[in-house]
C-alpha cells in the first residue's frame, strides 16, 4: 500500500509514489491542465492533473471539485524550485 504522508514530509518523497489526505483551497484550469492548491493542516502544495497523464474520468473529477473538497490524493511527488515546503 503507498505511505499516507503530511504535506510537510513531501520534500522528503521526492519521485515516490505517496498518499495524502488534503483539502481543495483553489483551483484553476488550463486546457488539458488543472491546477489544484492544496493543504492539510501542516503546509500547502500544489498538485498538476494533466489530461494525457490521467483516465478521462480521474481528469473530468479533478476539474468538479469544490473549494474545501476533503479527499484523498496518490501520485508522484516531482520537486519543483520554487516550492516551498514547511
Amino acid at each position: 500500500m503507498t505511505e499516507l504522508i503530511s504535506i510537510r514530509e513531501s520534500s522528503k518523497h521526492v519521485d515516490e509514489e505517496v498518499r495524502m489526505h488534503v483539502w481543495l483551497t483553489d483551483k484553476r484550469s488550463s486546457g488539458k491542465i488543472v491546477f489544484l492548491q492544496l493543504r492539510d493542516g501542516t503546509a500547502f502544495f500544489q498538485d498538476i492533473v494533466r489530461k494525457n497523464d490521467v483516465s478521462e474520468e480521474v481528469f473530468e473529477a479533478a476539474k468538479g471539485l469544490r473549494q474545501e473538497a476533503s479527499f484523498y490524493l496518490t501520485g508522484t511527488i516531482h520537486e519543483d524550485a520554487r516550492s516551498h515546503f514547511g
